[in-house]
């Protein structure tokens, strides 16, 4: 994050340093976060979201599958990402919504708030490598892809993203970019975080 990122934070807008949530938070010790994360493109009549509905049906999605109680609805999440674009000057670049629980859980497994929702919007940079054509180098990984019959995998789940991550690094230790995951029944599934 830059240090002159807004974050649209539960209404408000604050500055992306202070972006951030408690090491006991449901969220962060339990892994029980929903993200989206789309890009925004320059067009004649300025910014445009690739494909927002879209984006914003599949975390409407995942939060009823998680069964989290977003705290926004479909519309004011829309507006909401539309003034962090135009806040933070986002001509090119990335949004990345997340919903979570900010609330402190030493032992609980059930939280008994609604979800916090976060919005963040980062220009293009050279690490996005958004317009690339250069081709990947990839393997079969090792790690499976989680299996649907212990949690619903179609959710865009932060819990997810430890088999992404692990598929990721046993790619890079056997100098590949991506790692492509197998399923349980062996079947080809998905790339650390591409689809294939």
């Amino acid at each position: 994050m830059t240090p002159e990122m807004m974050v649209w934070l539960n209404g408000d807008f604050i500055p992306g340093a202070a972006a951030n949530v408690p090491l006991l938070s449901h969220s962060f010790s339990r892994a029980s976060a929903i993200f989206e994360i789309f890009r925004i493109h320059s067009g004649p009549q300025g910014q445009a979201a690739f494909r927002m509905t879209a984006h914003l049906d599949r975390l409407l999605n995942s939060a009823q599958l998680l069964e989290m109680d977003l705290r926004y609805s479909r519309q004011e999440i829309a507006k909401a990402v539309s003034e962090t674009v135009l806040k933070n000057k986002v001509d090119r670049g990335l949004v990345k919504i997340l919903a979570y629980w900010s609330e402190e859980m030493l032992i609980g497994l059930l939280p008994s708030t609604k979800t916090d929702l976060a919005i963040f919007t980062v220009s293009e940079n050279e690490d996005m490598r958004l317009d690339s054509s250069e081709p990947v180098a990839v393997c079969l990984s090792k790690w499976r892809k989680n299996d649907p019959r212990t949690v619903p995998v179609e959710a865009k789940a932060c819990s997810h993203y430890l088999n992404a991550y692990l598929a990721r690094k046993e790619a890079a230790q056997r100098g590949f970019d991506v790692g492509i995951m197998l399923d349980t029944d062996e079947y080809l599934a998905e790339g650390s975080t591409e689809s294939v």
